[in-house]
């Protein structure tokens, strides 16, 4: 998914979700786990707003998979 990326960057970029509690065990989003990617993102100054969960995460093809 990220051609050119090292495999030290991905591990970094995990750790970095997880220590932020911004990671999901599950396939499926959680309404509190989307809140608090919103947040990272809005601090971060690349989300102006927040959207509603239900708006914008559809879990179909994640329920079937897990």
């Amino acid at each position: 998914m990220f051609p050119g990326t090292s495999a030290e960057v991905l591990t970094n970029v995990v750790q970095r979700y997880k220590d932020i509690d911004a990671w999901n065990s599950s396939l499926c989003m959680q309404p509190e786990a989307f809140d608090r990617l919103q947040n990272v993102m809005q601090e971060a100054g690349e989300l102006e707003e927040h959207v509603d969960f239900q708006e914008i995460v559809d879990n179909t093809w994640a329920e079937k998979a897990d």
